[in-house]
């Protein structure tokens, strides 16, 4: 049985800097244990076009999410988001320009955040890396998936065969 119907939907990916980057002349970047200056966050989240915005900001949450921070990778599926998720969008921009991101574990986290400036922190046990920067540092790209109808109608021709293939093979015995 197939689940739903074919919906567009966007997906924001997130690229941070190395925790050796330095935005912010007075925050020192810190890293302990498994991590390494040389280490940063990626991540996506994947939003339904139907997402709904108030003044901006996203009331609804993520169809799904995946963060790393090149030692754990944090999903919807092994994570929980935190309460205080958030993610606004500026009038008329599709990239997002405040976020609040908090996935975490029992043994670890990651978290990024930005408003004007940002800052990234991951945690793994007792491991932790965290720095600071300036406005514009951190990356987000956007990309709007839409299934094509031509896809869709092979898909369906595809399943009507194999309906009629399975009514001939019962009718014949």
């Amino acid at each position: 049985m197939l689940s739903g119907s074919a919906h567009a939907e966007y997906i924001y990916t997130f690229t941070g800097r190395e925790f050796a980057a330095v935005g912010n002349p007075l925050s020192i970047p810190f890293v302990s244990g498994v991590y390494s200056l040389t280490d940063r966050i990626t991540g996506t989240l994947r939003l339904d076009d139907a997402t709904v915005l108030q003044n901006g900001r996203l009331l609804t949450p993520p169809l799904s999410y995946s963060f790393t921070d090149g030692h754990q990778t944090l999903t919807d599926q092994n994570s929980t988001l935190d309460a205080g998720f958030r993610v606004e969008f500026g009038f008329l921009s599709e990239r997002p320009y405040a976020w609040e991101i908090f996935a975490a574990t029992p043994t670890g986290g990651i978290y990024t955040s930005g408003y004007g400036d940002n800052g990234d922190a991951a945690q793994l046990g007792d491991s932790r890396a965290s720095h600071h920067l300036s406005q514009g540092q951190a990356r987000w790209t956007v990309e709007h998936v839409v299934p094509e109808p031509s896809t869709l109608a092979l898909v369906g021709a595809g399943l009507v065969a194999l309906g009629i293939g399975l009514w001939r093979r019962l009718r014949a015995t």
